[in-house]
């Protein structure tokens, strides 16, 4: 990826992610009840993601988001994160989600289309050329994504680029011959094994967190994935040839359960002590934010999550949380 498409997947990360503060907090419908506890909640969000830690994927998750949404509400509302795909694939996070034993999760394509199968139109083979098209796509659609999750009873919190997908080996892939002549493996889902059925080639499933195992031991030697995976997971040594056109694009999502959002939203509504001390802590927070000094004593030094961070944090100088004209406080 080019600095100028770093910089856009970047941008979008910390532009959807860091709005799982706000969002979780709002609307906040009824009444309050009486005896509201003085101390206040701390609210937990947890999210499963197969993400490396120290990745590009999650450098400004770790960096900034992660930071800024515990500083805004004096870490009453809190993101933890298992990293490495600790809490299994996409699909065994997804499930967890569903069972209430996660919140959230960053998945990638894998989870996306098993939680909404409509987005893997944007998985056929070839399909983008650069990453301004992606960009134009997903704007074009941002409104039908969002519903549609929705309808799936989860709410989308950001989109990100897993990134193009390139068809790597250990062995040479200059030709289709060469290639079925490797133990290829897929992870990415239906279209990616169908499109290599259709050339002939009968590829082995093999999950996320075991493909490296996968890889050093010989059982796989071929496959797609992103160049920052096999940067990250350092199997450029098993993986030494690569075709130069990437074959797939893949998207990244963060979404939450919607009954998980929904009741922090109507727990804080219903308790107007908790809901006053997130609107102190976030105003507070926000009219002393001074985003250079904050963002060099975060140790954010790269020139690109520089501009990055503060694109978030003049957007974050924009909002307020509102406590509704209905809402009164009951002694």
């Amino acid at each position: 990826m080019d600095r100028a498409s770093r910089h856009s997947a970047c941008r979008r990360l910390i532009l959807g992610s860091a709005a799982v503060g706000i969002i979780a907090l709002g609307p906040f419908p009824g009444t309050p009840s009486a005896g509201a506890s003085p101390e206040g909640k701390i609210y937990e969000i947890r999210f499963g993601t197969m993400a490396p830690r120290d990745s590009a994927w999650t450098e400004m998750a770790n960096q900034l988001l992660i930071p800024l949404v515990h500083d805004m509400f004096q870490r009453k509302l809190k993101l933890l994160v298992y990293f490495n795909g600790v809490k299994g694939d996409d699909d065994e996070i997804l499930e967890q989600i569903r069972r209430g034993e996660l919140d959230a999760c960053s998945c990638t394509n894998q989870g996306t289309v098993n939680a909404v199968p409509e987005l893997a139109v944007l998985t056929l083979p070839m399909l983008f050329r650069s990453y301004d098209e992606v960009d134009y796509i997903i704007g074009k659609l941002r409104k039908y994504i969002e519903t549609t999750f929705e309808k799936q009873g989860f709410k989308l919190l950001f989109m990100v680029d897993t990134g193009f997908l390139y068809f790597f080996g250990r062995n040479d892939v200059s030709t289709l011959d060469s290639i079925r002549d490797q133990k290829i493996f897929y992870w990415f889902g239906d279209i990616q094994k169908r499109t290599f059925n259709s050339l002939g080639i009968t590829p082995t499933y093999i999950g996320v967190p075991e493909l490296t195992n996968a890889i050093i031991s010989g059982k796989a030697n071929a496959g797609s994935g992103p160049a920052s995976w096999r940067l990250a997971t350092q199997m450029y040594p098993f993986m030494k040839y690569v075709l130069e056109r990437p074959l797939f694009y893949g998207a990244s999502t963060g979404f939450g359960s919607k009954k998980k959002l929904n009741e922090i939203s109507d727990d804080m509504g219903a308790d107007y002590q908790q809901l006053r001390e997130f609107q102190s802590s976030f105003n507070v927070f926000k009219s002393s934010l001074q985003i250079d000094p904050y963002l060099e004593g975060l140790g954010i030094r790269d020139p690109e999550f520089v501009s990055a961070g503060r694109e978030i944090l003049a957007w974050v100088k924009q909002q307020r949380i509102n406590i509704p004209d209905d809402v009164i406080e009951i002694f």
